[in-house]
């Protein structure tokens, strides 16, 4: 559980310094700033702009968010290591072979990316703009987000899609891993 903290203490402090220029690479890539017709608008600009439209905390719009899903990194790492201490022998533990180490990675991001996945969800569903004539009220937090589609929607849309979701990253991080 150690390793789980520590990954979410990384994850917030390194969250907390590139939200903004995440923010601001969004603002690029969309065009949605002050000039949209000149696409040669400067990072303080940009910055400069935020802060103007939403003050200092528009800064760090998506946070939040971004917090929650800082924890699937740790998830899967706390997990792998769990798995792998209930699977391999001691004098196997560093190098279980490629197909126990991809099965291990495999099943400890796709177990993290099922706990998570709502908050992918809610996070889309932020960022995603609304008509101006829809309020938005206890849904702007990622929290209030989930609650508010699960009441609204049912439990099970928190859910939608992610057997695709969970084939690729079961793929994927088994893959990636077994590589190493």
């Amino acid at each position: 559980l150690e390793e789980l903290a520590v990954g979410l203490v990384a994850g917030a402090f390194s969250k907390f310094f590139t939200t903004p220029l995440s923010n601001a690479v969004k603002r690029m890539q969309t065009g949605s700033y002050a000039g949209d017709e000149d696409r040669e608008a400067t990072l303080k600009e940009i910055l400069d702009g935020l802060h103007k439209e939403r003050g200092l905390a528009g800064l760090w719009s998506g946070y939040s968010e971004s917090l929650v899903l800082a924890l699937n990194p740790s998830i899967t790492h706390f997990l792998h290591e769990f798995l792998k201490s209930r699977a391999v022998a001691a004098d196997r533990w560093d190098n279980p072979g490629a197909p126990l180490t991809f099965l291990l990675a495999a099943v400890s991001k796709s177990v993290a990316t099922a706990i998570t996945y709502p908050f992918q969800i809610a996070k889309t569903r932020i960022q995603t703009p609304v008509p101006a004539d829809i309020p938005r009220g206890e849904e702007e937090s990622i929290f209030g987000t989930v609650a508010g589609i699960a009441r609204a929607e049912g439990v099970r849309s928190l859910y939608a899609g992610l057997p695709l979701e969970l084939l690729q990253v079961f793929l994927g991080h088994g893959t990636t891993m077994a590589a190493k």
